[in-house]
């Protein structure tokens, strides 16, 4: 060990010094050997001391993305690069059906020396889509100084009259970007869909002939006739067939399109069955596909796993379970989501609340017809 080398005091540190007591670059052993010595224990080898704090920070970052999904390190995103949404930019609707599902809303965690693990929450790393939903609040922000309440209070004062047409903006806006959550949520959800279009669609004959239809007809080759010409994709086939075709008119263009296989090699083209079956629910209305994802939706373990504690929170009180709890027990809810995002997935099972008349939004947004 060298003296007068650079040192840094062991208890700035952040992560657990058991380990350094005993540590030859622990200065404390040198203490009493020399009179112009410090009496307070230092770390002489820096390089150890930066890489133990690292692996406390890769640490806190592993718990932090437990409970809020996506978590940045300060060092790896420009203060540039992102913005801080909230309600007030975005409005309640965008914010809440939009932005609190969007892996775009990430956690920004400190890694500089000095303030490593500070988080910063809510920052949209999506400049583009962030600037259309400020620009859409300020839209509104402009139409609601036209409104008679608010033209009325402008007259004597102003700036109250801006912030009450920024207040209506705020509330009544309709939200203009959908977020983009992670692909494993994602997938989840559409298996869940697609198990239940499958029950809902099991016994449908139509839907039988259509496949049927599309399947032979993709097999042989066969484009339809004069009076029908058939889709070219998988979907789009069964689609129309379903939608616009009887038993008979599918059971006479599956002879023909038998008949032509006859003359002409096979083809065959494969699709994908959870994008027909999505499409084949909102074909069928959205009250009937609504009541179909709603249906099939259960706040499980096996569900709750894919969301964030944000999108967790988001989803309680979407549920009305927020008010539920409060009215039991002031300030049970907030409690309930100070804790782990395992024991908030868990309040959210066990809690004695109807769900049988609801699902997320963003889980919804798959079914609802465009």
């Amino acid at each position: 060990m060298q003296l007068g080398s650079k040192q840094t005091p062991i208890k700035s540190a952040k992560f657990d010094t058991a380990e350094c007591n005993a540590c030859p670059h622990n200065t404390y052993h040198q203490m009493g050997l020399l009179d112009d010595v410090s009496t307070e224990a230092k770390c002489s080898k820096i390089s150890c001391f930066r890489e133990k704090t690292q692996e406390w920070v890769n640490g806190l970052k592993a718990t932090a993305e437990e409970r809020f999904g996506k978590v940045l390190f300060l060092s790896e995103s420009a203060q540039k690069d992102r913005n801080t949404v909230t309600v007030e930019q975005v409005g309640e609707e965008q914010f809440t059906n939009g932005c609190s599902s969007c892996e775009k809303r990430v956690v920004i965690m400190s890694d500089a020396a000095g303030s490593e693990g500070e988080i910063s929450e809510s920052q949209c790393i999506d400049k583009i889509c962030f600037g259309k939903c400020s620009a859409t609040i300020g839209k509104a922000t402009e139409e609601a100084m036209s409104d008679p309440t608010v033209v009325a209070i402008a007259k004597k004062d102003p700036e109250k009259a801006k912030k009450l047409a920024k207040s209506k903006a705020v509330k009544t806006s309709k939200g203009q970007e959908v977020g983009s959550m992670s692909n494993v949520a994602e997938d989840a959800h559409k298996e869940l869909l697609r198990q239940a279009a499958a029950g809902f669609f099991a016994n449908d004959k139509m839907l039988s002939g259509a496949m049927m239809l599309a399947a032979t007809a993709q097999a042989t080759g066969f484009k339809g006739n004069a009076k029908h010409k058939l889709k070219s994709g998988f979907d789009d086939l069964i689609l129309d067939a379903y939608l616009n075709m009887d038993m008979p008119t599918m059971q006479g263009l599956m002879l023909e399109a038998i008949s032509h296989g006859l003359k002409n090699s096979e083809r065959m083209n494969h699709s994908s069955s959870v994008s027909l079956l999505l499409n084949l629910l909102k074909a069928k209305g959205a009250e009937t596909a609504k009541r179909v994802a709603v249906d099939a939706w259960k706040p499980t373990e096996q569900t709750l796993k894919h969301y964030t504690t944000p999108q967790l929170i988001q989803l309680a009180k979407d549920a009305k379970l927020d008010e539920a709890m409060n009215a039991k027990e002031k300030g049970s809810f907030a409690k309930l989501t100070k804790g782990k995002k395992a024991d908030l997935a868990q309040g959210i099972i066990e809690a004695d609340h109807d769900y049988s008349e609801f699902a997320p939004s963003w889980y919804l947004a798959h079914v609802k017809p465009k």
